[in-house]
């Protein structure tokens, strides 16, 4: 069955969360008449917080759904991106938990697709849901209350958290995943510099992120990171912390790269870092270097040549192959990066 078909069974209108805002009000001005309307609209308006909108809403359930349907297509995508990644990674997680999965609706959904059978629990503080499906477990508790012995080997989480609410999750997913479990969570995360204090607040948490599985989703005119993580010691520094809002908020691929004249002002900023690696090949008509400069955590990459041209690319990886002269000779030679910058 295709997600919106299920969702309309469940009685969401995902239709009202196609970019037009006014379907959105128009219907709700319909479910709840005028007056109630414009006291939606002004409490709406004042309103500080998630909660106090779901402390207007009470106890009626058909207008939750309704408000809920007008963020829903933004969930779907997250959904989306879930699945194609549990597939990817070729795994039949047995145990799954949703930290703020409402009636269970995306844990169901992700089951009955991959066909996992799984072991379904859902983490609400919303007393007003029910299951949507008998394999689905729902506890009205907060994250920091949950408390399991038999650990989940799987975690998403689909808008489950403000911005002050990111740590008490993260902290819920630490206590509750297997040791090589794997969570995956879509965010709302405002700026680069709130993205990379989570970055450092998974670390403090035990958990990472693993950036190859993170990006920046994009819905109408709404960016949300998705986000994947694994536990784990290390504690991300400046370098980790730039190469994943480079790559899991911006979605840019590649290190930053300047040649040129700009390159050789910005070498004058970082001459004076610790020489991490190094290369030099000579060839018969001159010779090739590539050396990795650290200053303030950020990893450097120099490359330069006997004529005089300079490439710095940052940040980089601590690895053998990308910094050595044959790999940066084969790069130049199919990417021109004597000339380019990103």
């Amino acid at each position: 069955m295709k997600i919106k078909n299920y969702l309309r069974k469940l009685g969401y209108r995902p239709d009202l969360s196609d970019g037009v805002l006014d379907k959105y009000e128009e219907r709700l001005f319909k479910y709840l008449k005028e007056e109630r309307y414009e006291e939606f609209c002004e409490f709406r308006a004042l309103a500080v917080s998630e909660e106090s909108i779901i402390r207007f809403i009470g106890d009626d359930i058909g207008l939750f759904k309704i408000v809920l349907s007008g963020q829903i297509r933004i969930s779907i995508n997250i959904l989306d991106e879930i699945i194609s990644l549990i597939k990817q990674n070729n795994t039949s997680p047995k145990r799954i938990l949703d930290l703020g999965g409402t009636d269970g609706w995306a844990v169901n959904f992700l089951n009955e697709k991959l066909q996992l059978n799984s072991e379904l629990t859902v983490i609400d503080k919303n007393t007003l849901w029910e299951p949507v499906s008998e394999n689905v477990k729902i506890l009205n508790n907060s994250y920091a209350e949950y408390d399991t012995i038999e650990k989940h080997d799987l975690i998403i989480s689909i808008l489950g958290a403000p911005q002050n609410g990111i740590k008490e999750l993260f902290e819920c997913i630490k206590k509750s995943i297997t040791i090589n479990g794997m969570a995956i969570v879509g965010l709302r995360i405002s700026n680069e510099i709130d993205y990379a204090e989570t970055v450092k607040l998974a670390g403090e948490c035990g958990l990472i992120f693993v950036t190859k599985h993170c990006k920046n989703l994009q819905v109408f005119d709404e960016n949300i990171p998705f986000i994947y993580l694994e536990n784990s010691v290390a504690i991300p520094n400046n370098n980790d912390c730039l190469r994943l809002v480079r790559k899991g908020y911006n979605n840019l691929e590649f290190s930053k790269r300047l040649f040129g004249y700009n390159a050789n002002q910005f070498l004058e900023l970082i001459k004076d870092g610790e020489i991490v690696a190094s290369d030099k090949v000579d060839f018969d008509n001159g010779s090739m270097e590539v050396i990795v400069i650290e200053k303030n955590e950020i990893l450097y990459r120099k490359t330069s040549n006997t004529m005089g041209d300079i490439i710095i690319e940052y940040p980089v990886e601590l690895d053998k192959e990308s910094n050595t002269v044959n790999k940066q000779d084969e790069r130049i030679k199919s990417e021109n990066l004597w000339n380019s910058s990103l």
